[in-house]
């Protein structure tokens, strides 16, 4: 696969590509990201992504991870794993936030914590696709697709049929993507306090179909 003579590969994140990986996923998370695990600063949120990126058991691991490469150079990220995996994921980073943050910042983490509950993002026969980002000199040149079809590889790959996502309300040029890909809108969650304070309305649950 390429573009203009330029060729795609796709290839498992490693430990050292937590940089460029920190900024993509952050990128992925609109203001989120800066303010809850940066506490309101965009360098703290991406030392803290790139930490957790680092380990091996979450759900921002490099072991989870997949990035685009145009002339070897990070064009795109891929971060996505079974929805059955999501809790086995998510708990590990209760604990290893004390290799991250110092004391004071988990006792700010803790008091955030309940804004990241907002229903399920998946659900255990899905593949999900929690963070899909491309740079900003590579976008419109078909990468944010082609790793989508490598998203459906791999959900094929261990046994799935249906892959998932989530996309903010007021991102129509992401949604576009998703639904010429054949995702298709199945829930619709407000989140009026997300709203008030990181001034995102809420997100669309996207779910497409692998049969065939």
């Amino acid at each position: 696969m390429g573009i203009n003579n330029h060729p795609i590969t796709i290839r498992p994140g490693q430990i050292e590509d937590a940089a460029v990986a920190a900024e993509l996923i952050n990128e992925t998370m609109g203001g989120f990201g800066d303010a809850i695990l940066g506490m309101g600063d965009n360098q703290r949120a991406l030392r803290a992504i790139g930490g957790f990126y680092k380990k091996p058991n979450n759900r921002f691991s490099h072991r989870r991870t997949y990035l685009a490469l145009v002339d070897e150079r990070v064009a795109g990220l891929l971060l996505a794993f079974p929805g059955k995996d999501m809790g086995r994921l998510t708990l590990p980073m209760a604990y290893q936030v004390f290799g991250i943050y110092n004391l004071a910042e988990i006792l700010r983490l803790a008091v955030n914590a309940p804004l990241t509950a907002y229903g399920e993002e998946t659900e255990g026969d899905e593949f999900y696709v929690s963070h899909l980002a491309v740079l900003p000199a590579f976008r419109r040149m078909g990468i944010g697709r082609a790793l989508l079809v490598h998203a459906d590889e791999l959900a094929g790959a261990v046994g799935l049929e249906k892959c998932s996502l989530c996309v903010d309300i007021d991102n129509p040029n992401a949604q576009q993507l998703y639904l010429s890909q054949g995702y298709q809108v199945v829930k619709t969650v407000s989140t009026p306090v997300l709203e008030r304070k990181l001034h995102t309305r809420g997100y669309l649950r996207m779910v497409k179909s692998l049969k065939h």
